[in-house]
């Protein structure tokens, strides 16, 4: 009977050994899940942070390029702008100077008509 009692404790410790084992190994598949699991959402997490940075700068240079193309286009218009109003100015210039030459040239014309009247009013007497 004594051996009986023995052999069942000894049965017994074993069976706590193994549940206890068993506890150990699951608790371990547990935990390694749940760190694979973490592992996961903190790869893909980092994943969107590297994504929306990019994007932010692809947006940053968009954003940059775009106004450095407007300032360019002002600069141009302004250039273009300035261009035509110089050519503007010269031909209005040039206008009045053809209009002064004109005007000088009648001036000139009705001086020498007027002179040779008189010279010929002159010889006349």
């Amino acid at each position: 009977m004594q051996v009986k009692i023995i052999e069942r404790q000894k049965q017994i410790e074993l069976e706590e050994k193994e549940i206890q084992r068993r506890e150990r190994q699951y608790d371990s598949e547990v935990k390694k899940k749940a760190d694979a699991d973490r592992y996961a959402v903190e790869q893909s997490a980092a994943a969107e942070k590297a994504k929306r940075l990019a994007e932010a700068d692809a947006k940053k240079y968009s954003i940059e390029a775009m106004a450095k193309a407007e300032a360019e286009k002002v600069r141009i218009d302004g250039l273009a702008k300035a261009e035509a109003d110089r050519a503007k100015g010269e031909t209005e210039a040039e206008v009045i100077r053809l209009k002064g030459l004109a005007e000088a040239e009648a001036k000139e014309k009705k001086s020498l008509k007027h002179s040779n009247s008189m010279v010929r009013q002159r010889s006349l007497i």
